[in-house]
């Protein structure tokens, strides 16, 4: 994952937290990120419509250990855009070496 200019970088983090957390730590970065920077999310997205997914057990694991969960595309706008952020892109990773495509999603805002 490359570093952004005047992006906050939260790389499979957001999903160790509840939602009321995942808002203040969106919230933080809106203060720090000038506005026209960015937010990168990569973490692990559920689909939006149902279908089986490796997110569903990670879901339940994060759930159990620390209160977190994965979160649909769709949920994490939800969660920071109200800090501030319009979400302009979401880019999967590339498939792998397997042939596979992973989970994880690059969830891109701006900060308006």
């Amino acid at each position: 994952m490359g570093i952004f200019p005047h992006a906050g970088d939260h790389g499979h983090r957001l999903h160790n937290w509840d939602d009321d957390n995942v808002r203040r730590i969106a919230a933080n970065c809106a203060r720090a990120v000038p506005p026209g920077g960015w937010l990168v999310v990569m973490d692990m997205a559920l689909p939006s419509a149902p279908q089986p997914a490796m997110g569903h057990l990670m879901d339940v694991l994060m759930m159990v250990l620390v209160g977190g969960a994965e979160r649909t595309p769709e949920q994490y706008q939800a969660l920071i855009e109200p800090a501030g952020y319009t979400l302009t892109r979401e880019v999967p990773l590339p498939v792998d070496d397997t042939g596979r495509q992973p989970p994880w999603r690059a969830l891109e805002f701006r900060r308006d």
